[in-house]
Parts: structure tokens; sequence; C-alpha cells
């Protein structure tokens, strides 16, 4: 994960998927859960995502 101020970026290519997943054409769902926090107080916020794996190029 790489923050530019406000800005987070998550790199899901580094996750540990068995090669035999990430075939083109496989149907992948992501979902992020971000918890914020300041002092006491915390919110959740759920990022969801849901496509298929390109061909490589």
């Amino acid at each position: 994960m790489t923050r530019d101020y406000n800005r987070f970026t998550l790199a899901l290519g580094k996750l540990k998927i068995p090669d035999e997943a990430l075939r083109p054409g496989v149907n992948v769902n992501i979902e992020v859960v971000a918890t914020r926090s300041l002092g006491i107080r915390s919110a959740k916020q759920t990022i969801s995502w849901q496509g298929a794996i390109r061909k490589l190029r």
C-alpha cells in the first residue's frame, strides 16, 4: 500500500493468490474494509468491486 496525502493505493497483485486462480476470464470479487478512527470515535467504510481478469497483453 502506498499513500499520497489522503489517497491510498493497494497493490492487489502482491497478494498471495494461486497462479491457477489468475487466468483470464476468472470472475473476482474484491472487498476492502477501512476503519477510520479519531480518539474514541471510529467509522467503517466498505468498498466492493466485481469484475473479470483480463487477458495479458
